[in-house]
């Protein structure tokens, strides 16, 4: 426990510096910090239509684009850490803040 912290992980193990998940090796991702820029682009974040959880902790998060295009958020991407900040509720949030809707899946069987 740190007191300076609260007990909220404020240490460098995965922490308040921890960069989010790792590129996933199974597909195609886009990194976080270009979602990011996109939903700062107004051309760009006209193109996102919703965007979709998947999982229980956020496992995988899929954005769809006005042109049927689906890509998976990758790198960066805020993952549940029960010992850190870090939680997809981010995405969340970010989702909310700029009026991208968003659904969740968590039965089972729902894939992407």
């Amino acid at each position: 426990f740190d007191s300076t912290c609260f007990g909220f992980g404020c240490n460098s193990y995965q922490g308040v510096d921890y960069g989010g998940m790792a590129a996933p090796t199974d597909e195609d991702s886009v990194p976080f910090n270009d979602f990011l820029a996109m939903l700062k682009d107004p051309s760009a974040r006209e193109k996102i239509v919703k965007v979709d959880i998947y999982g229980g902790a956020g496992d995988r998060i899929y954005v769809t684009t006005s042109d049927s295009k689906k890509f998976r958020l990758g790198e960066g991407t805020p993952i549940e850490d029960d010992n850190g900040w870090s939680s997809y509720l981010w995405v969340v949030r970010i989702c909310d803040n700029n009026k991208v809707p968003h659904t969740y899946h968590f039965r089972p069987g729902d894939k992407p």
